[in-house]
């Protein structure tokens, strides 16, 4: 599918770039910020940190905990941002990153903790949901594993993005704008605004759209917030779109806020973007898995709980989840 017809959409530029939605927060941190934040991130590429217990599952365990819910609608957190989702009997895997490295060539932040199920042992996938482009999102080898089965998985993507799918084989791509949805047997699939950007080297910045997701079936109906900054975009989502029985949101990859506030939510701004969209349960993501970013790795958790607390929220409204684990889909709001 092309671009939205005329009227110019406010997301679409003059030169044929995206823009981010009406009020998003500025992306306008200098080079005295982004040089040390650069440095540092250059000499930790490697790093290496004490895993908390508890905090991952077992490929085995967690093969047997999906398919120990048989049919019923669940979701299970592969790590980072990618996720499965089962609803309806058909299963989505979103924003499919599980090599070792965010980066090209081999160079980039490398992951401490291995994806929670290797791609070859995967359930069977019906669709993939991909929020951006970027490497910790979009992973040329994770879909080179996924090759063998592109005949049968549909694709939803921003616009831009078809051939990143069509050359590992993929002929089911469904390349849309802001707003736009596709049924896919039995499930509603939504692309929405996110505030971001896109680019995967020095030439295409922001070349390709970037979005969040719904998911909507008779048995449940889910937010997929991709990368995203908070702004007033998601009061609109929920008012256009909500409620949901989940939304899966950004908690990791915040620090130094002065970079990171326009592209990411930090712990308590993923839960506002939560209840924004008018989720009876967040969950959070983005956290974990690999090290973007300067806050303490494990810090995400601790303060997505507290901004819960401190809201009046019932703990079982703020998951926290290990990677490998599975929960059944909460329901809450009830399906027409």
């Amino acid at each position: 599918m092309g671009r939205s017809p005329n009227p110019r959409p406010a997301h679409h530029k003059l030169d044929g770039t995206f823009a981010n939605p009406p009020g998003s927060p500025p992306r306008n941190a200098g080079l005295r910020a982004f040089v040390p934040f650069i440095g540092k991130r250059l000499a930790n590429m490697r790093q290496k940190f004490d895993v908390p217990p508890g905090h991952v599952i077992g490929q085995a365990d967690a093969l047997a905990a999906w398919h120990g819910l048989d049919s019923r609608d669940a979701i299970a957190w592969l790590g980072h941002a990618s996720f499965l989702i089962r609803i309806n009997g058909r299963t989505i895997l979103t924003d499919p990153y599980l090599g070792k490295v965010a980066g090209p060539n081999g160079f980039g932040p490398q992951r401490f903790i291995a994806p929670a199920i290797a791609p070859k042992d995967l359930p069977r996938i019906d669709v993939i949901a991909l929020s951006h482009n970027h490497y910790d999102h979009l992973c040329d080898w994770t879909l080179g594993q996924l090759a063998d089965r592109a005949h049968h998985i549909d694709v939803v993507c921003p616009l831009g993005l078809k051939p990143s799918f069509t050359r590992h084989g993929f002929a089911r791509v469904h390349e849309l704008d802001w707003e736009q949805r596709v049924d896919l047997g039995g499930i509603g699939v939504t692309v929405l605004p996110a505030i971001h950007f896109s680019g995967r080297g020095a030439f295409d910045r922001n070349r390709t759209l970037w979005a969040s997701f719904s998911f909507e079936a008779e048995g449940a109906k889910i937010y997929f917030a991709g990368d995203s900054g908070h702004g007033p975009v998601f009061r609109q989502i929920g008012a256009a779109h909500g409620p949901f029985d989940l939304a899966i949101v950004g908690i990791g990859a915040y620090e130094p806020t002065a970079i990171m506030r326009a592209v990411h939510t930090n712990p308590e701004e993923g839960l506002e973007l939560a209840l924004d969209v008018g989720a009876h349960v967040a969950l959070g993501m983005h956290w974990g898995t690999i090290a973007l970013t300067d806050e303490p790795m494990f810090e995400p958790p601790v303060r997505f709980k507290a901004a819960a607390l401190a809201r009046g929220l019932d703990p079982d409204r703020a998951w926290i989840m290990a990677i490998g684990e599975t929960r059944a889909l909460p329901r809450r709001f009830p399906r027409n």
